[in-house]
């Protein structure tokens, strides 16, 4: 059996461990998950600033040296006296974000909601259509018991409560995938299965 898996599949089994209660092999595996992920993320992110910024400023593109230093400020939020430089950095990133958000989401926004309404033989369409505008009646318009808007914002309760149950059932499916994958990872580095 090789090292590896055979340290991936107790990893896993101090993670599982949880399922019972938090021991201290939860703990350990937490904490070696963090910490993997950390230099992992680290390891990238300091790879892609030498390939995308150093080695293009060393090669004469010396205006990346204003985005590099607004990234280093970013690091400054950790200090106590020099938490007040990110700020900038945060702003700009902001502004520039909210900027293009504005100039882009109109014709997204224009563009889906033509679309929608251009083929509205589609009984999909039909059906978007009416739980948008009933969950949005849902939410904007005050309503007495019994009355026709009551009724209508029902319906949108209704879409609403279907949307949930959607995004949870893909949620727990996913979650099975995860677990699925695990166990064949397991059952496989053990040599319980052959593939």
């Amino acid at each position: 059996m090789d090292p590896r898996e055979l340290l991936m599949v107790a990893i896993t089994a101090c993670i599982w461990s949880f399922l019972y209660k938090e021991t201290i092999f939860y703990r350990l595996g937490e904490k070696a998950f963090i910490g993997i992920a950390a230099a992992q993320t680290l390891c990238t992110g300091l790879q892609a600033v030498w390939a995308q910024n150093i080695v293009r400023v060393t090669g004469g593109d010396y205006l990346l040296i204003i985005p590099m230093l607004l990234g280093l400020s970013y690091l400054l939020r950790l200090s106590p006296t020099y938490r007040w430089i990110s700020r900038y950095a945060i702003a700009i990133l902001l502004g520039v974000g909210m900027g293009m958000a504005v100039r882009v989401a109109p014709w997204t926004f224009e563009q889906q909601v033509t679309s929608l309404f251009m083929n509205l033989t589609q009984p999909n369409n039909i059906i978007i259509i009416i739980g948008a505008l009933t969950t949005v009646f849902y939410f904007i318009f005050m309503r007495k018991p019994g009355s026709v808007p009551d009724t209508i914002s029902k319906i949108g309760r209704g879409f609403l409560m279907v949307n949930f149950g959607a995004i949870a059932a893909g949620v727990l499916l996913t979650r099975m995938t995860y677990l699925t994958e695990r166990v064949h990872f397991i059952l496989r580095a053990l040599g319980i299965i052959p593939f």
